[in-house]
């Protein structure tokens, strides 16, 4: 299990509490660290019903990242 210092164990508390607070969120989900961990976090707190992930391509990302 990671070890957090006290800043990131209050700003993921901080974080959880937000989303708690929405009752639902939609999380604009790219792939990457930060996104994924929303997601995570989202899922955790509200469940599936309330915590929906979408992906949108645009044509200003190259195709390899889509």
């Amino acid at each position: 299990m990671i070890q957090l210092d006290r800043f990131d164990q209050v700003a993921l508390e901080r974080a959880r509490s937000t989303v708690r607070e929405l009752g639902s969120v939609l999380v604009a989900y790219s792939g990457g660290v930060d996104s994924s961990l929303l997601l995570k976090l989202a899922l955790d707190e509200l469940g599936p019903e309330q915590a929906v992930a979408v992906l949108a391509s645009s044509p200003a990302y190259p195709e390899t990242e889509q």
